[in-house]
């Protein structure tokens, strides 16, 4: 479908259910595009499941909101990516790059009144990546 389609209908059946409105990405929104891309490669069978990949607060929460009817993808920020490099590529990858690839992240989406929350975040997801070296390096 095109990218108008699969706009029309989401309009519809999110105001019939009461799901977020596409609205509030904005129309012409790359997160959003991105998302009808996503659903029309599972719609035709290109991807059994989908990433759906955005650190756009408003994107995440419209595409988890999207997601729940049907399973057919999870959504991640650029630190859950990191997180599952850091994991897969563990011999390749080592803590501190993954927390300097975090902090590169951080930087490039932090600003001005955000700035706090991005740091929470950050020091959220440096814990976790704690946890899981930590813990695999037990299982060795």
């Amino acid at each position: 479908g095109t990218i108008e389609q699969y706009h029309n209908a989401f309009s519809r059946i999110g105001t019939e259910f009461k799901i977020r409105n596409i609205e509030s990405l904005g129309r012409e929104s790359g997160e959003l595009q991105n998302f009808y891309v996503a659903v029309d490669m599972i719609r035709h069978g290109l991807h059994g499941h989908v990433i759906y990949l955005t650190d756009d607060e408003s994107a995440q929460a419209f595409a988890l909101d999207w997601l729940k009817p049907v399973r057919i993808g999870c959504v991640w920020s650029s630190y859950d990516f990191i997180l599952y490099l850091f994991v897969r590529y563990r011999s390749r990858i080592s803590a501190d790059e993954a927390k300097t690839a975090m902090r590169t992240v951080n930087a490039n989406a932090s600003s001005g009144s955000d700035a706090d929350k991005w740091l929470r975040k950050l020091s959220d997801y440096e814990n976790r990546l704690n946890i899981i070296d930590r813990l695999i390096s037990n299982l060795y």
